[in-house]
């Protein structure tokens, strides 16, 4: 810590602020007292002459002092500045935080929507009599509003693309359930493994 944590060089530089014109107001007095009232102080010459150098000394001390204060005034303006601008970045770096929650909130939810969408799509195609119609109905709202938005040739060939699945399905009833649940927990818990891949 410096002198100035303490306060003490602001404390200095106040009381120099008032103390030193005095002692250049005090050596100003002397030097014209022993100038023209020689007699009432001692060995008048030697301190008149002396005057002049003390008084040259106290002046430049002045001059420091008020330069240490025009410094240490600059130095609070801008530790205040410091301070504000602190504040002003822990309230953006809440708000950040807080859309950042927003934001990774709808991200799971949207996740896992999408998870059960999946889980009915795999469970009505599971079904011995699964439909086209069946497995429509188990598409989740955006999916099923593209489907809405197609024409009618593009519908009859997603339809025929849903077909061959169901057909795939009863040809071959075992799903690689087994295989996509690992894939699926491989991809949410990545090993280091996977990761050089």
């Amino acid at each position: 810590m410096t002198i100035l944590d303490f306060g003490l060089g602001e404390a200095i530089t106040g009381i120099l602020s008032w103390l030193l014109p005095l002692l250049a107001l005090i050596v100003v007095l002397i030097f014209f007292i022993t100038r023209f009232l020689p007699s009432i102080v001692p060995q008048a010459k030697i301190v008149h002459y002396s005057c002049i150098p003390v008084f040259s000394i106290i002046v430049f001390f002045m001059g420091v002092n008020w330069n240490e204060a025009h410094w240490l005034a600059q130095l609070k303006l801008e530790r205040e500045k410091y301070e504000q601008a602190k504040q002003e970045q822990a309230k953006l770096n809440e708000q950040l935080i807080e859309k950042r929650k927003e934001i990774t909130d709808a991200l799971e939810r949207g996740n896992a929507s999408l998870r059960a969408a999946n889980a009915s799509f795999i469970k009505e195609l599971q079904k011995k009599d699964a439909s086209v119609a069946g497995l429509l109905s188990t598409l989740d709202q955006v999916t099923r509003e593209k489907y809405m938005a197609l024409d009618q040739v593009q519908k009859a060939e997603y339809e025929k693309q849903l077909q061959s699945v169901i057909d795939f399905e009863k040809k071959c009833p075992i799903i690689p359930e087994l295989y996509i649940n690992k894939m699926n927990d491989r991809a949410r818990n990545k090993s280091d493994k996977d990761a050089k891949k």
